[in-house]
């Protein structure tokens, strides 16, 4: 299977977690750890696919937008401009406070920001 259309389908899948069920929170578990796989298989051993799924931050899903942009930072390669955008969106989202999902964004983008000062310039 294409590695980008695996990675696409899991976090939409993930979308449609149940958090109140254990057998769907698991299988969350599984397709985020997996997905987390696909970003460093494809920074390490298939650099012919890094800009489509660089690409994958104008996806009309915020969360496929929102798993890329963490994935482009934390544990792939990327220059500055790519790191630049892929901060952008995550700011985006932290600044909606629409709920947890901008509160974790938010506490994450501070942690981040304090580790890696110099981004700051990308934003």
């Amino acid at each position: 299977m294409d590695l980008i259309f695996e990675y696409v389908t899991s976090v939409i899948k993930m979308d449609e977690t149940d958090y109140a069920d254990k057998k769907s929170v698991r299988q969350h578990n599984r397709l985020a750890d997996r997905i987390r796989a696909i970003a460093c298989e494809i920074d390490h051993m298939n650099p012919t696919i890094k800009r489509s799924f660089y690409e994958l931050l104008s996806h009309e899903n915020e969360t496929v937008r929102i798993w890329v942009a963490h994935h482009i930072l934390e544990v792939m390669n990327y220059d500055n401009m790519c790191r630049g955008k892929a901060l952008k969106i995550i700011s985006c989202v932290a600044d909606k406070n629409d709920g947890i999902n901008s509160l974790g964004n938010k506490m994450w983008l501070e942690k981040w920001l304090q580790e890696h000062p110099l981004d700051r310039e990308l934003l």
